[in-house]
């Protein structure tokens, strides 16, 4: 009963959903898809291969050097996961500390923009599940510790905001609908957060 009120309050609310789930300027986060809409994914048990994407959303700068982010997963389940970053001319640190560089740069004329593609393979039942995190590469010295960021250019550093919160709380969930939910039911005044359902 409570996913059906929620469903019909944020139809309500917000009609038609055409905008991105995080509408603000440079952000970084896990999604299941390519354009910034679904953090949340619910298997149908036993084997099942899942691909994720920690994307950029919003860029606010022209050219994409470089990136750095620690992404990491918490699980109740058995499964593998290999990520692979689509800039790989370069890179110092990988897994869960990606440092990765791009050369050439790439342009960054979309909304989203894929850093990289992670292919899990997921065997549970539809009651376990995997918890993903974004934040700063602990010791970093190009970033504040807590956050994420790109390099736009030479000595041109951009942080960036994740979808929830602050770094190191969850911003994707496999098998985990309640958490989707809690994030609407605990913030429904802001306009984002009644849009991260879609």
């Amino acid at each position: 009963m409570k996913t059906v009120m929620t469903i019909l309050m944020v139809a309500l609310l917000v009609g038609p959903a055409t905008a991105q789930i995080d509408p603000d300027p440079d952000g970084m986060s896990v999604y299941f898809d390519t354009e910034g809409y679904d953090f949340c994914y619910e298997t149908s048990g036993g084997y099942e291969e899942v691909t994720a994407y920690l994307l950029l959303t919003n860029p606010s700068a022209e050219f994409l050097y470089a990136w750095e982010a620690h992404v990491e997963s918490d699980v109740d389940a058995w499964y593998s996961i290999h990520w692979e970053p689509v800039c790989t001319s370069y890179g110092w640190d990988m897994d869960p500390d990606f440092v990765v560089g791009c050369s050439p740069p790439v342009p960054l004329d979309g909304s989203t923009v894929i850093l990289m593609t992670g292919l899990i393979t997921f065997q549970g039942a539809p009651s376990e599940y995997a918890i993903f995190t974004v934040r700063g590469i602990p010791g970093s010295i190009s970033f504040d510790p807590d956050h994420p960021g790109y390099a736009a250019g030479p000595g041109i550093l951009v942080p960036c905001n994740l979808i929830h919160d602050a770094p190191g709380d969850p911003v994707a969930w496999i098998n985990r609908p309640d958490d989707c939910l809690d994030i609407v039911a605990n913030e429904a005044s802001t306009w984002g957060t009644v849009k991260r359902l879609y």
